[in-house]
């Protein structure tokens, strides 16, 4: 169980499961989708599990493979497990024209609340309407907090990145 920091109650839109008015996403593509944007996760951090939609809000599940978990220890909170949080905002990309990756570009109000995570349900929905920045809510499976993100504005990267093997060969050389 996740380590506490303090008394936090937990979050009510977080503990009924699935949300209730949420209709489900189907995410047998989402890596392979995202790949094509320029994203390139490896096993560990393709941690999306399950994912709902209300309006634009997401709901999600997400969880480290068993072999990551006894790495929690040496973090906050595990970053492929934050990282996995975070690709519920992505969901929307899929949806645009998108040709670029969004990268997180600059958080604030962040609070951590416990440690030691090995899955979340997490909340990612506009942090104010019609705003491209998003709010973001990582609570354990009984809706008690362990990560908030008041604000975190996503931004496109200038260039997709390409496969590593398409790098200048003179690029790393002194």
């Amino acid at each position: 169980a996740p380590a506490r920091r303090g008394a936090q109650a937990p979050d009510p839109g977080l503990t009924n499961w699935p949300p209730p008015g949420s209709e489900p996403v189907a995410l047998e593509k989402l890596y392979g989708e995202l790949a094509s944007l320029g994203y390139a996760y490896g096993p560990a951090f393709r941690g999306l599990t399950a994912a709902w939609r209300q309006g634009r809000t997401v709901y999600a599940e997400v969880a480290l493979p068993a072999d990551r978990h006894p790495e929690t220890a040496g973090y906050g909170i595990h970053p492929a497990l934050l990282d996995a949080c975070l690709h519920a905002a992505l969901l929307d990309r899929l949806d645009t024209d998108a040709a670029r990756p969004a990268l997180p570009f600059a958080w604030s109000g962040v609070e951590l609340h416990a440690t030691g995570a090995t899955a979340a349900r997490v909340r990612v929905g506009p942090a104010e309407p019609g705003s491209d920045t998003v709010a973001v809510t990582v609570a354990d499976a009984g809706g008690q907090p362990l990560v908030g993100v008041e604000a975190l504005v996503l931004r496109e990267a200038p260039v997709a990145p390409g496969p590593a093997d398409a790098l200048p060969e003179g690029l790393y050389r002194v």
